[in-house]
């Protein structure tokens, strides 16, 4: 794995943060997140997560992914950059349906948005 541009003090800081911010544990904010038990205190340790777990913990902690990413010491994606997206151009029945969403936890709604995709990607 490439370790160029990765502070592993960055992300225990950044991680740190949030778990006391938020009053979690590093288990169970590992185990609300969907992954394994010991993966934060893994990271808050220094071990380099996976793009995809840093995906999934901007999730869990409702933050920007690309902090997340850049925390972790990698490039930004613009596939993931809320700032590009403009809320004011979605039809009304999406805007509908993400209120609806927002309405469960991180965990169930991935859940929902992956019986979704699954559902569309058969059409």
């Amino acid at each position: 794995m490439d370790l160029t541009g990765f502070e592993p003090e960055r992300l225990t800081e950044y991680l740190s943060t949030l778990l006391k911010e938020r009053g979690l544990s590093m288990r169970k904010a590992s185990l609300e997140a969907g992954l394994n038990h010991g993966a934060v205190g893994g990271f808050v340790r220094g071990r380099r997560p996976h793009r995809d777990s840093c995906l999934i913990l901007a999730e869990y902690f409702q933050v920007d992914p690309n902090e997340m990413l850049a925390a972790a010491g990698y490039d930004p994606m613009p596939v993931v950059d809320r700032s590009l997206i403009d809320p004011q151009e979605f039809a009304p029945e999406v805007k509908e349906f993400a209120a609806e969403l927002m309405q469960f936890g991180p965990e169930r709604r991935r859940e929902i948005i992956t019986a979704m995709r699954m559902l569309l990607s058969s059409n």
